[in-house]
């Protein structure tokens, strides 16, 4: 899988998730969630572990058992198990505008291109490419829905409907 930026362009991944049971030997290693806090109320479960700042976050994760580790974390990664689940979405935009983080939100799991921009638009500043979608198409969709510096909000369907939008 390439590791794309903002941009949709590829870059170098420097991240490597642990497997279970395998030692962390270096800061830029993603632990499971459960695993993570583990290590940060210091009672890991492998060698090393309190070394790890990336987390890894299932679509049904509470973000909020992040934030008293949150200072300790490089990278959250959130899992998409497939392409209709929007709950990764709701996570990244948790963790930006309710928790403060600023660190790498990486979108992990069955994303397509055509949500390249709504991915962006919630905080996500990289992205693992499934290998079935060409890395050309992500950019073109940042062509097609430009991504600006203030996130886009969606328009409650009542509001679309009273000014005649819907």
């Amino acid at each position: 899988m390439a590791l794309l930026n903002d941009q949709g362009q590829p870059i170098a991944d420097r991240w490597q998730m642990a497997a279970d049971g395998e030692a962390v030997t270096t800061p830029e290693t993603i632990l499971p969630l459960a695993r993570f806090l583990a290590a940060r109320a210091g009672t890991p479960e492998v060698a090393g572990d309190g070394l790890a700042r990336g987390v890894a976050l299932g679509p049904d994760a509470r973000p909020e058992r992040l934030r008293e580790v949150l200072d300790a974390v490089d990278l959250v990664a959130i899992d998409f198990p497939k392409f209709r689940d929007g709950r990764g979405f709701t996570i990244a935009r948790t963790l930006r505008e309710h928790m403060g983080y600023e660190g790498e939100i990486r979108a992990r799991g069955h994303v397509l291109p055509d949500q390249f921009v709504m991915l962006l638009d919630c905080g996500f500043t990289t992205v693992e490419a499934p290998e079935d979608r060409p890395i050309a198409r992500w950019a073109e969709f940042l062509v097609l829905q430009p991504h600006g510096p203030e996130p886009a909000r969606p328009v409650q369907l009542f509001r679309r409907l009273v000014s005649g939008r819907a």
